[in-house]
């Protein structure tokens, strides 16, 4: 299966690191935080990976190129402000009609395969990975009631919400066939799925990693160094 990575962010909350570093290329434990999620999509036999730039993108191309010396193929499509789910609509020319997504500042350790043989199985329009945050790591977005997601917001989360998008998710290409240019995952393609009932899940006990704030990104350094 092919893999888009979301590359495009301003990385506001990590400057001044990313004035003049993008936010994928900051360095965690040696090397750019963007080659964990390469490196693990090569080790489950995804090689066809198509990554979203914006902010900065240049230094992205620059160090990955076409992905060979990786042992993946890479190719590359402008984030142009769009919003996660624009972004996705415009690389349509390079897109599959299945594709696994994630969070470039995002880090999940799982079994990619096992996500896409559920959502084979399930036979809904997308597929969301959920961490079950028995860590309290922050508050919970998402809300899943006898197994199915019933509401989706990141950023009003309620009380009652019971998990938490752990930022790898499987869609097909014709979610996104939607009639503007500038639209996001969180606030337009997953509400719409939910009401449709078309977004299945797989819940991880497994805790993500993320890069979204200085503290955040000195925590994860740590993690890496340690393991």
């Amino acid at each position: 299966m092919q893999s888009v990575i979301l590359a495009g962010g301003l990385g506001t909350r990590l400057r001044p690191l990313t004035h003049i570093t993008a936010k994928l290329m900051l360095k965690v434990y040696g090397k750019p935080f963007l080659e964990y999620h390469i490196e693990s999509l090569k080790k489950h036999g995804i090689d066809d990976i198509v990554i979203l730039v914006g902010h900065l993108g240049s230094q992205i191309k620059s160090h990955f190129g076409n992905g060979k010396q990786s042992g993946v193929n890479i190719r590359y499509s402008e984030d142009d402000m769009l919003g996660s789910g624009g972004a996705i609509k415009n690389a349509f020319p390079l897109l599959e009609d299945v594709f696994l997504v994630l969070n470039g500042d995002t880090y999940l350790p799982i079994d990619y395969n096992a996500l896409i043989d559920k959502f084979r199985r399930d036979g809904k329009d997308a597929l969301m990975t959920v961490y079950d945050n028995n860590e309290n790591i922050r508050p919970n977005n998402v809300c899943i009631r006898d197994g199915e997601i019933t509401e989706y917001n990141n950023a009003e989360p309620k009380p009652y919400f019971t998990h938490l998008d752990a930022g790898v998710s499987i869609f097909k290409k014709s979610v996104f066939s939607i009639g503007v240019q500038r639209f996001s995952l969180e606030k337009d393609v997953y509400p719409q799925l939910i009401s449709a009932r078309q977004l299945g899940n797989v819940v991880s006990g497994q805790r993500f990693f993320d890069i979204h704030t200085l503290e955040r990104l000195e925590n994860i350094r740590k993690i890496m160094q340690s393991s």
